[in-house]
């Protein structure tokens, strides 16, 4: 078995619910699978945002400035 799938069967382990189902031939997520890759995809487009926010932080030029003034 490769290590990926040794992790996979862990962290299966680990929730208590299949993340796949295993056919013959055919390897596709359960319901909860699908659920679980569609949040993870989400968190990975999270954590590049965060780098993207760190990366504007890094080069002052890039933050925007916001002036404002009362009216008068």
């Amino acid at each position: 078995m490769s290590p990926l799938a040794n992790q996979i069967e862990k962290l299966e382990q680990e929730l208590g619910t299949g993340l796949f189902l295993r056919l013959n031939n055919e390897v596709r997520p359960t319901l909860y699978g699908a659920r679980v890759v569609e949040r993870a995809g989400r968190l990975l487009n999270d954590a590049q945002k965060i780098r993207d926010t760190a990366t504007e932080f890094r080069d002052p030029e890039t933050v925007p400035l916001t002036v404002g003034m009362p009216p008068t």
